[in-house]
C-alpha cells in the first residue's frame, strides 16, 4: 500500500508540473526553458508568434536565464527583439548582476551595450555588481564594470566598498585595478576598518605597498583604535604558516606610521603580535579583532555562493 501511494503522489506531482508546460497559457514557460538551455532558434520561433519578451516567470524574464547561463547568441536575439536589459526582481537582481556572478563576459558586453545599469543595487545587504566581482576575484570583468561606470565607492550594508572587499579577500590584482580607477583608498566600513587595514591581514606582497603608494593612511584608525599596525600584528594568529608582520612594520613606519600607538584595548602592535589581540571588555585574548566582525561577513558570502542572496 505504501508503495502504490508514492506512486500515486509521484505521478499526481509529475501532473502537476507538466501542465503548465501542455497547456495553451505555458508560453512564456516554454520560452524560458528553452532560453535557458541556450536553442536560440526556437527562442526566436516562439517570439515570432507571438510571445512577450518581457514575460515573467518567477519573477524573471527569458534574459536572466539565458545571461545566468552564459548563452550569448540568445541574449543577443532577445535583446534584438526588446528584452528589456533593467527589469529587476523583487529584490533588485538583474541578468547583468547574474552575468557578472557567473563570469559571462561576452553576456556582460551585450547587456552593457544595450543599457543595461551596473550599479543596480541589491535589497538585502546592498552589493552592486562589482562588490560581487571582487569577492569573487574576477579581474576580467571588474575590468569592464569599471571602464563601463560601475560605482567605484559604494558601499553595501556593512559599509565595504568594492576596494575593501578586494583587500579583504586577498586580490592584489584587483586592488591595483581599482586603485588605477580612481576608487577611494581610505573609506572605512561599519567597523571604521580601511582596505589598508584590511590588507595588513589578508592582503599578499603587493596589496601593502600598492595601497601606501597610493597614499592610504598609515595612521587610520578602528573605534578600538588599531591602526593598520596593529591588525599586521594579527596576522600570526590567522594565517600561522604565513608571518610577514616583521616586513610590513618596515612598510607602515616607512609610510609614516607611529609604532608606539596603544588602542583603546592598551596594546601596541608589538603587544598583540606577542600576546594576541584582546577582548575590549574581558580582557581575554580572542583569535582576532577581525574575525569579530567577519563572522557576518562570512555568513553573507556563503549565502551569496549557495544562490540564496544573489
Amino acid at each position: 500500500m505504501k508503495t502504490k501511494y508514492l506512486l500515486y503522489r509521484v505521478c499526481l506531482l509529475s501532473l502537476v508540473c507538466l501542465i503548465p508546460v501542455l497547456s495553451g497559457c505555458s508560453a512564456t514557460t516554454r520560452m524560458v526553458m528553452k532560453a535557458e538551455g541556450g536553442k536560440t532558434q526556437k527562442v526566436a520561433r516562439m517570439l515570432d508568434e507571438g510571445v512577450d519578451v518581457n514575460s515573467l516567470l518567477a519573477d524573471r524574464s527569458a534574459l536572466f536565464y539565458a545571461s545566468q547561463n552564459g548563452h550569448t547568441d540568445t541574449v543577443k536575439l532577445l535583446l534584438d527583439r526588446g528584452a528589456d536589459p533593467n527589469i529587476e526582481t523583487k529584490d533588485k537582481i538583474t541578468a547583468l548582476r547574474l552575468a557578472v556572478e557567473r563570469r559571462h563576459l561576452e553576456v556582460l558586453d551585450l547587456l552593457l551595450d544595450a543599457g543595461a545599469d551596473p550599479n543596480v543595487k541589491r535589497k538585502q545587504y546592498g552589493n552592486i555588481p562589482i562588490h560581487i566581482a571582487c569577492w569573487k576575484g574576477h579581474g576580467d570583468i571588474l575590468s569592464v564594470l569599471i571602464q563601463r561606470g560601475s560605482q567605484l565607492n559604494s558601499k553595501n550594508a556593512l559599509g565595504m566598498t568594492p576596494l575593501i572587499m578586494a583587500a579583504r579577500y586577498g586580490y592584489d590584482d584587483l586592488v591595483k585595478m581599482l586603485i588605477e580607477g580612481g576608487a577611494d583608498i581610505d573609506i572605512a566600513d561599519n567597523n571604521d576598518l580601511t582596505a589598508l587595514h584590511y590588507a595588513c591581514v589578508h592582503g599578499k606582497g603587493q596589496m601593502v605597498p600598492a595601497l601606501l603608494a597610493a597614499g592610504a593612511d598609515p595612521n587610520a584608525k578602528t573605534s578600538a583604535g588599531l591602526t593598520p599596525l596593529h591588525l599586521a600584528a594579527t596576522q600570526r594568529r590567522q594565517y600561522r604558516k604565513r608571518d610577514d608582520y616583521e616586513h610590513r612594520k618596515k612598510l607602515l613606519i616607512a609610510a609614516g606610521t607611529d609604532p608606539d600607538v596603544i588602542s583603546d584595548l592598551k596594546q601596541s602592535a608589538d603587544d598583540v603580535y606577542s600576546d594576541g589581540l584582546l577582548a575590549a571588555q574581558s580582557g581575554r585574548t580572542l583569535k582576532d579583532y577581525v574575525d569579530q566582525t567577519e563572522r557576518m561577513q562570512n555568513l553573507q558570502m556563503m549565502m551569496i555562493n549557495m544562490g540564496a542572496y544573489r
